[in-house]
């Protein structure tokens, strides 16, 4: 057992303990010897393949997606590797509904259909130990993203598949090509073009009074989804919203609304520029900065095109539209602008070093400081290394850590950290979960009096705990969770399907507020509190 007493340190610095102190020359230089020369080489049986790329490049609404597909249904067998769950969802339902058997797995579902050999998942559940006759890699700029870039780069690097189909925008072509040639595979590179023009709307925007049926309107937080939802439905409008919180299901609910016509306009997150393929005549940016974990920044280039690119849909719309309502000219130059570069592609902690002798917290940060080449950046493991020290008090068996550390939850949340927290205990000490189920999880017959804010937590307790019994392989316990968190995506879905989402209200005198309203109190309560003082 590994204790961080008084002097325990975090990724960010500090002194280090006693352990740390005596052990980490030896830990580093295991690390060196583990690794080798090049990290396209940690993948060796890729290395004996003589993969071919199929590199298709191009913006969005250029079908070039709709061509790796083509070619994944048609091959004997095959994976795509998508960006979110709902894409995973769309290729798995497409792939079925054209007499091609396809299975779907993700890290909070599966759905194993007989007989197939097909599969989609998410990038992260990617299975780099399974030979292909042809592998789709959707999305692949990402690559970039700070975050969840290392996937992508596995599994470019990585994957076992005679032909590997890319799809990705023009600002990684490099990057991509790079890769493959450092791999020794050969490759091919598919240009492809918008199906039809993309226009700046020349109008004033101005919110609700500019809207029009079969608009997107872009907005960058859940808060602000629901509130500018609820402001056009006391107009009369119809509206879908989509946002990263709500259930996968749901999202495929309010598209398939969008799609049908049941409703006129959709409300969504930049979850819309991740290949969402819906009938949208005209994209409006209602905000044009995100927070992005970190800090609120301005919307950058490629985030602009991916959004924007969704309007227009050939044999309906022959002509796309983009506006918005704040900064529409910087919203026009950054979309005409030149593709920046992606200068490196990101690279996840090696499960493999999981054998060298050390806590897991230390192992992690080691390797983040140890030199990549020029072509490489490490994610910051900042909330895994926090979140193995924390198990490291109760035990040194650093494969447990480790499939506890990577089980995806918003760790900050209370709650979820709590659940997370007793699981890892109930698998340290051997006892079975079944008895602790619904102690987690909310009696479904209460199901029907939470509100929407409420469902949503409900689900993300599902999700967590899908991801604990998939990765420990607790397999009749899943269809529990899964008929569970059915049950909250139907009420999710009832509840929207009304129509009746709620106003932004004054907290003190319950005043409706602008959907973007940037306070709290109206301006009377504020001005009545701030005289109150004096």
């Amino acid at each position: 057992m590994f204790n961080y007493p008084d002097f325990a340190i975090n990724s960010a610095g500090g002194q280090a303990n006693a352990y740390e102190s005596e052990a980490l020359p030896d830990i580093i230089g295991r690390i060196s010897e583990s690794m080798p020369d090049r990290y396209q080489d940690m993948f060796p049986e890729a290395r004996k393949l003589k993969r071919h790329f199929i590199v298709h490049i191009g913006p969005t609404n250029s079908g070039k997606t709709h061509d790796a597909i083509a070619a994944f249904m048609a091959a004997g067998n095959g994976a795509y590797l998508a960006p979110l769950r709902l894409l995973a969802y769309e290729i798995y339902e497409s792939s079925n509904a054209h007499g091609c058997p396809c299975s779907m797995v993700t890290g909070e579902e599966e759905l194993i259909t007989g007989n197939a050999r097909h599969v989609s998942s998410t990038i992260e559940m990617a299975d780099l130990h399974q030979h292909y006759d042809v592998c789709v890699i959707d999305e692949a700029q990402l690559l970039a993203d700070s975050e969840r870039g290392g996937a992508w780069t596995a599994a470019i690097v990585g994957v076992l598949a005679d032909v590997i189909h890319i799809c990705s925008s023009e600002c990684a072509k490099q990057m991509i090509i790079s890769l493959i040639e450092s791999c020794g595979d050969t490759y091919e590179v598919v240009d492809h073009f918008r199906a039809v023009p993309l226009i700046a709307d020349e109008e004033e925007f101005l919110f609700p009074y500019s809207v029009k049926k079969n608009d997107a309107l872009i907005v960058f937080s859940k808060r602000s989804v629901i509130h500018a939802a609820a402001e056009l439905q006391k107009r009369g409008w119809k509206v879908s919203i989509v946002y990263g919180a709500l259930p996968y299901e749901s999202r495929r609910t309010e598209i398939d609304r969008f799609i049908s016509g049941d409703t006129d306009v959709v409300i969504a997150t930049d979850a819309i520029g991740m290949g969402m393929n819906l009938p949208v005549e005209r994209v409006v940016f209602l905000e044009t900065e995100k927070f992005d974990g970190k800090k609120k920044r301005s919307l950058t280039e490629q985030e602009v095109k991916q959004i924007a690119g969704r309007a227009g849909r050939r044999g309906i719309y022959e002509t796309g539209y983009y506006n918005s309502m704040y900064r529409k000219q910087e919203i026009i130059r950054k979309l005409n602008s030149d593709p920046s570069e992606v200068r490196y592609a990101y690279l996840n902690f090696p499960d493999t070093l999981l054998n060298i002798d050390g806590p897991l917290s230390i192992l992690i940060d080691q390797w983040n400081k140890l030199p990549v080449s020029n072509q490489f950046r490490k994610r910051f493991a900042g909330t895994e290394i926090e979140l193995a020290r924390e198990l490291e008090e109760y035990t040194d068996n650093k494969e447990l850590i480790y499939k506890f550390i990577t089980i995806p939850f918003e760790s900050r949340d209370f709650v979820l950290h709590t659940i997370w927290k007793k699981l890892f205990l109930l698998e340290l000490n051997s006892q079975h979960p079944e008895s602790y189920m619904k102690a987690f999880l909310t009696d479904s017959r209460w199901l029907n009096s939470m509100d929407l804010s409420s469902l949503e937590k409900e689900y993300r307790k599902c999700d967590l705990l899908y991801n604990y019994l998939r990765k420990f392989q607790f397999i009749s316990e899943r269809e529990e969770i899964l008929e569970h968190k059915r049950n909250i995506s139907w009420y999710i879905s009832s509840y929207l399907e009304k129509q009746e989402l709620p106003l932004r209200k004054c907290s003190c005198c319950g005043k409706n507020l602008p959907w973007n309203y940037p306070y709290g109190l109206c301006n009377s309560c504020y001005r009545q509190s701030y005289y109150s003082w004096y």
